[in-house]
């Protein structure tokens, strides 16, 4: 049930962001409108406000809700230090690698003594 909400929290973020692009674009063009158009004036500062306040609630939600490829490393993550922590085979690993990384590379120095 968790993959579900992060893939529709995902959604969600593209459809703010995707959303605040299209508005951003309708407040430029009322603007426009508004300066060629006298008696327009009026209306559209009463339009302004609340099409600003959407514009800012839509671009806070794009930025803070994340998306699924950041939920998804979240959730792994998670998941994988929660395993490390629970298995003992899993824990010795990153010991292994690293002495065996230094053997290789003790290996490649000499190597390059030699020659």
């Amino acid at each position: 049930m968790s993959l579900y909400w992060m893939l529709v929290l995902g959604n969600i973020s593209f459809v703010c962001g995707l959303f605040a692009i299209m508005l951003a674009v309708a407040i430029i063009v009322a603007l426009i409108v508004a300066l060629i158009v006298v008696d327009y004036i009026e209306y559209a500062k009463s339009k302004f406000i609340g099409m600003s306040i959407a514009f800012a609630v839509l671009l806070l939600g794009s930025i803070f809700i994340p998306s699924t490829e950041s939920l998804m490393k979240i959730y792994v993550v998670d998941n994988v230090v929660e395993y490390i922590e629970t298995n003992d085979k899993a824990r010795e690993l990153p010991d292994k690698v690293i002495e065996c990384c230094d053997k290789l590379m003790n290996e490649y120095l000499e190597e390059d003594k030699d020659e």
